[in-house]
């Protein structure tokens, strides 16, 4: 197989798969798609690890289909992290500038002092970005490299998790026989891969519903203000069914990929669907409706406390461009326009944007987190000294990541 050096590969760890995605940047800027491979998992449950072993097996299948696709041998990857255990936290630091004008190690410094937050026992810090510079009198500086100035201060959201959990995911990816390039927050991969810079700027809610977590990431003025995770997702609303129905958990996620809705009302009466049964007993018919009412208790649930979070937030005023759903869990029939209604904010669904390769394949609300992955570790890669430079387009992308991280 190939080896490339501008190569990457992100690593999204869900609840219920493993999504592997192969890409490279090309010339136009936009995320080029070689492979992709997914995975049935059971070893992971709202982000947590509960076997090692299931969730390198797992791994290692999704990897294995990715590069048949591709032709690239996989060796390292840039993973994404959720999980209950994730906090976001806005934090300010300030830094003297020394010599009077703003360098890169000024930048770093100001970055590592908003590091300085209260942790409890376990937990340690994922990820920090920056929302806003502020040097001496002057508010709001985009970059303020090579600016004069004496003081230095940055508000930052600091994202911190449960140590072990990060531990734990790290070694289902080293035990899978890879390296681990880096680690980010699936919400704000996600957002990066399904969000444009305008809504960014104007105010967005992102909700990605996985199959065992919700996540929340609030933008506004082009930076994340606020981030969350709720313990519950699309497994949820299986068990539901499965219960529900007297049907087996296979089944019953068939059926809601299949036949599932988030309103009832839009439903016929007489529309029925055949529900297999357990214990070696004869299939039935039922409403479709009865499943309809069992879909949208439970995303009702989750989106009304995603809408109670927002408020919590005090950025509720300040989402101009609304909700954008991603995620399995955004494919559910109707549950775009269920959110509109449990939140009060114009809803829409969020596929992955900007991309070139296999597009057909990749650009699927569920495969947000992988692709957005793949977007932030392009915009990671450093140029060899005495190389050519990078194409325009590729520039933007960079760029682009860089103000968003």
């Amino acid at each position: 197989m190939a080896k490339k050096d501008d190569i990457v590969v992100g690593l999204d760890l869900g609840t219920t798969k493993v999504c592997t995605v192969v890409a490279e940047t090309s010339p136009a800027g936009e995320v080029s798609v070689l492979g992709l491979g997914t995975a049935g998992s059971l070893g992971l449950k709202q982000g947590m690890v509960v076997s090692i072993d299931d969730t390198a097996e797992a791994i290692a299948r999704a990897v294995e289909e990715a590069e048949g696709m591709s032709g690239v041998e996989i060796r390292a990857v840039v993973a994404g992290v959720s999980g209950a255990h994730l906090k976001g936290i806005n934090n300010r630091a300030t830094v003297g500038v020394k010599g009077g004008e703003v360098r890169p190690e000024d930048i770093a410094g100001v970055l590592d002092a908003s590091r300085a937050v209260e942790l409890s026992r376990d937990d340690e810090i994922i990820h920090v970005t920056p929302q806003r510079y502020v040097l001496d009198a002057q508010d709001t500086v985009s970059d303020p490299i090579g600016m004069a100035g004496n003081l230095l201060s940055v508000e930052a959201h600091v994202i911190t998790g449960a140590g072990t959990a990060v531990q734990n995911l790290t070694r289902c990816i080293q035990k899978a026989g890879l390296e681990v390039s880096g680690l980010v927050p699936q919400p704000l991969a996600s957002a990066l891969a399904v969000l444009s810079p305008e809504e960014l700027e104007l105010g967005v809610a992102l909700v990605d519903i996985g199959g065992g977590t919700t996540d929340l990431a609030v933008f506004v003025g082009g930076s994340v203000r606020h981030t969350w995770v709720l313990g519950l997702g699309g497994s949820h609303v299986t068990r539901d069914i499965s219960f529900g129905l007297a049907t087996p958990i296979k089944e019953a996620e068939r059926i809601k990929v299949q036949f599932g809705f988030a309103c009832p009302d839009r439903v016929e009466d007489d529309d029925r669907i055949e529900v297999p049964s357990v214990g070696g007993r004869p299939p039935r018919t039922v409403s479709r409706r009865l499943l309809a009412e069992i879909v949208e208790a439970r995303m009702e649930e989750i989106l009304g406390l995603v809408a109670e979070e927002i408020e919590r937030s005090g950025l509720r005023r300040r989402i101009g461009s609304g909700l954008v759903l991603t995620g399995g869990g955004a494919l559910l029939s109707g549950v775009v326009e269920l959110a509109g209604r449990a939140t009060g904010l114009a809803a829409r669904r969020g596929n992955p944007v900007g991309l070139g390769g296999l597009t057909e394949l990749a650009a699927s609300p569920k495969h947000a987190t992988g692709v957005g992955l793949a977007r932030f570790a392009l915009a990671q890669l450093v140029s060899p000294v005495g190389s050519v430079p990078a194409p325009r387009g590729v520039s933007r992308l960079k760029s682009w990541v860089k103000e968003f991280f």
